[in-house]
């Protein structure tokens, strides 16, 4: 009997926490009273989430990209509004005023995803280094949009109703929460720096990304004959390197080009070195009295670079750089 009053005084221990965390779940989302209380906290999570992914991307690793849209600043700034206004929306302050900031913020992201569509980029970056399509982000948008026009927040009250006896701690409680969670996100995303190579070579930083920056290298010796299995060979004479993806759309119409780009830079010798992660090898015709080889950089590390772009090299001497329209 002892053992049986046991188990009901814990049971009755266990409930009674339970409808302690209910309630203190319930004042930190606010009322869920509508449609509309359900799609901001549904929302809320995927800004969480968004926000979440794209910080560790900038934490561990460089950007991918040279355009506004993908500026590292930017990209932080972003995160860090993500994570508020989701707080923001779990708190359901202000709902007809909310209502029309998430219209207008996806609005604005269809308008983004759909420009990436459009421009051809393979992923829309809203998820770091998760690779979403932006026709799919784009229609999505679209959908929240929609969804936030069918479950408005009900009530005829003005735009800017509340009541204000629970302004102050309301207020106070969104801004602590974020801060809870900002000030260590932009930490994080803060402290990173971009694992390189020194003008001999060797790897600077504890970075599982090694990113190559060419415009650096004119004038000096080339860093990368450590790491190209046909390094040896390039370090005499005069060559015309290219560095590429197997997998870039640009690479790929630079590749067919070759003869003709060759021509223009009046080069004898080329070399043609693929970076990781590496495919299956093209052959390229070579033109008349032109000797091209194939190389490919060494996939013991992970390597960062806008390709395609070429290198002319004398004496292992970096002479001059050509960046095609950059790609990744």
């Amino acid at each position: 009997m002892r053992s049986l009053s046991s188990l009901r005084d814990g049971l009755r221990a266990v409930g009674g926490l339970a409808k302690t965390f209910g309630r203190s779940v319930r004042h930190c989302v606010g009322p869920i009273q509508s449609g509309y209380d359900v799609l901001r906290i549904l929302l809320a999570l995927l800004l969480l989430a968004a926000g979440g992914l794209k910080a560790h991307q900038l934490a561990t690793e460089p950007v991918t990209g040279t355009g506004l849209l993908d500026s590292r600043w930017l990209l932080m700034a972003t995160v860090e509004f993500e994570l508020f206004f989701a707080v923001w929306l779990l708190s359901g302050t202000l709902p007809r005023l909310t209502c029309c900031a998430m219209l207008g913020l996806f609005g604005l992201f269809t308008c983004i995803s759909l420009y990436k569509a459009i421009s051809g980029h393979a992923t829309c970056g809203c998820f770091g280094r998760v690779q979403v399509n932006p026709w799919y982000t784009a229609t999505l948008d679209v959908s929240i949009v929609l969804s936030l026009l069918r479950w408005r927040p009900k009530g005829q009250e003005p735009l800017f109703s509340i009541n204000v006896r629970h302004l102050p701690a309301r207020m106070t409680g969104v801004l602590a929460a974020w801060l809870l969670v900002a000030l260590p996100v932009a930490f994080a995303m803060g402290s990173y720096a971009d694992t390189t190579l020194s003008d001999a070579g060797e790897i600077i930083g504890d970075g599982k990304i090694v990113v190559l920056e060419p415009e650096k290298w004119i004038g000096k010796r080339f860093p990368l004959f450590d790491y190209i299995d046909i390094g040896e060979k390039l370090k005499g004479g005069k060559w015309l390197v290219l560095l590429y993806h197997h997998d870039c759309p640009k690479c790929q119409e630079t590749l067919q080009e070759l003869n003709e780009i060759v021509r223009q830079m009046k080069a004898l010798q080329v070399a043609l070195v693929e970076m990781p992660p590496h495919g299956n090898s093209t052959m390229t015709l070579a033109p008349d009295g032109i000797t091209v080889i194939h190389g490919r950089l060494s996939d013991v590390r992970e390597w960062f670079a806008e390709t395609p772009v070429f290198l002319t090299l004398y004496d292992g001497q970096t002479i001059t750089i050509r960046e095609m329209d950059r790609a990744l």
